[in-house]
């Protein structure tokens, strides 16, 4: 079963936790600092949870 199917609220901050653990994993894999922006959200009623990751 998928987030979007949930019969259970969402909360608000699902796709911000997960910009969260993005910023730290590709911040480390990369070895310098990046920046992500979250573009989509589920519970704004996208699909999925959609970022953008610029590179310093």
């Amino acid at each position: 079963m998928g987030v979007g199917e949930s019969k259970e609220p969402i909360s608000k901050t699902y796709c911000n936790c997960s910009l969260g653990w993005i910023t730290s994993l590709f911040s480390a894999l990369l070895d310098k600092p990046i920046k992500a922006k979250l573009l989509e959200a589920i519970v704004s009623g996208g699909n999925v949870c959609r970022f953008i990751i610029s590179l310093d």
